[in-house]
């Protein structure tokens, strides 16, 4: 066997052990939001296979009655069910221990309202509050929340004042202060890529005059970030890169911007 290709095996098992040592779950919430739901059904599919994700699936009560939930767990490929009503959470910490992060497939304006008012009165809002209080990353399709989005108004709700078309931005506004990244349903497959990988993207207080170095790694490594360190601060890698812990620990010590491409 020649060398290029012992290096390509020795990297493919180094890339399998760290994958297993780094997944957890993703956790995919759904509320019952039409708006946006078929594209952030297509970008959640789409990302988990991709990455190789395994998920369970939320429901609340109203999503419950207004989705088929055997389906879309069907389609999900989804390990465990939980429907909100039937099934009890008896503890959040114990129920959100196993997630990497939080994937709300289409937010409710209800939904949405009650999150920025921290009514904790349902699964839901428990879990995405509870989630953001233990550090564990939620990413949002804003469609359904957000009057002003073309959807609603394909729907014929487009006479809303601009004061209760601004108490609606408000609460999104107000979740987003609360760490909730919200991107439209289209566009949710590079935010699920990019919550579920260890990564440091486009650190701000990194110096933008250096250089950018490029590795092109399926796993960076510690190493592979200390052999560049003294040419400069700003590393380009694969969006699906995984970064190791160690890796990740120099990045933050020194300060260096990684940015997935």
């Amino acid at each position: 066997m020649e060398a290029a290709e012992i290096e390509i095996k020795i990297k493919k098992i180094a890339y399998d052990i760290i994958k297993r040592y780094l997944e957890k779950r993703l956790l995919v919430i759904f509320t019952g939001g039409t708006v946006g739901f078929a594209d952030a059904m297509s970008e959640i599919k789409r990302a988990l296979l991709d990455n190789e994700l395994k998920c369970d699936v939320l429901f609340s009560k109203p999503a419950a009655q207004i989705h088929d939930v055997t389906s879309i767990s069907k389609e999900l490929n989804a390990e465990k069910i939980i429907v909100e009503g039937i099934d009890t959470i008896k503890s959040f910490k114990d129920f959100l221990g196993s997630y990497s992060a939080i994937v709300a497939g289409v937010l409710t304006r209800s939904s949405a309202s009650k999150l920025a008012r921290l009514y904790l009165d349902t699964y839901v809002v428990q879990t995405i509050i509870n989630s953001l209080m233990m550090g564990i990353p939620v990413v949002s399709a804003v469609d359904a929340a957000d009057p002003k989005t073309e959807g609603w108004e394909n729907l014929g709700f487009m006479w809303a004042n601009e004061a209760l078309k601004n108490a609606f931005e408000e609460n999104i506004n107000t979740l987003s202060g609360y760490g909730v990244k919200f991107c439209k349903a289209k566009d949710l497959y590079p935010e699920i890529a990019s919550l579920y990988f260890y990564n440091c993207i486009e650190n701000t207080l990194a110096k933008p005059n250096f250089d950018v170095i490029r590795l092109e790694r399926k796993v960076v490594t510690r190493d592979d970030i200390v052999l560049h360190l003294k040419e400069g601060c700003k590393f380009s890698i694969p969006k699906n890169a995984v970064i190791t812990p160690f890796a990740l620990d120099v990045i933050k010590e020194n300060n260096i911007c990684v940015l997935r491409e």
